[in-house]
């Protein structure tokens, strides 16, 4: 089913929706992370399109996210020579159960 969105008006018209392609819709999943470790990580996710989302996850926090299923989630941390890249994973790796 595809989403419907507000489209910008141009001057002198009034607001209608939006199609969004059913192709891009089925491409986004919620995918959820939870940093099982004592130290804070920084969770990049870098996807197709420019998509770009970057958060800081405390010890045992627990997030969830929507994300294209082809982009890549990388785990960053904070070491004695600077920032270290702790795993790399698939967004598809993930999902959550909807």
């Amino acid at each position: 089913m595809a989403a419907a969105q507000r489209c910008q008006p141009t001057h002198g018209q009034a607001a209608q929706p939006c199609k969004v392609k059913e192709r891009e819709v089925e491409a986004v999943q919620t995918c959820m992370y939870r940093n099982s470790s004592d130290r804070m990580v920084i969770l990049r996710c870098i996807g197709p399109q420019s998509y770009f989302l970057e958060k800081v996850l405390f010890p045992f926090e627990c997030w969830s996210f929507r994300a294209p299923a082809d982009a890549d989630v990388e785990l960053w941390c904070h070491g004695l020579g600077g920032a270290e890249l702790l795993e790399k994973l698939n967004s598809a790796s993930l999902a959550a159960l909807e």
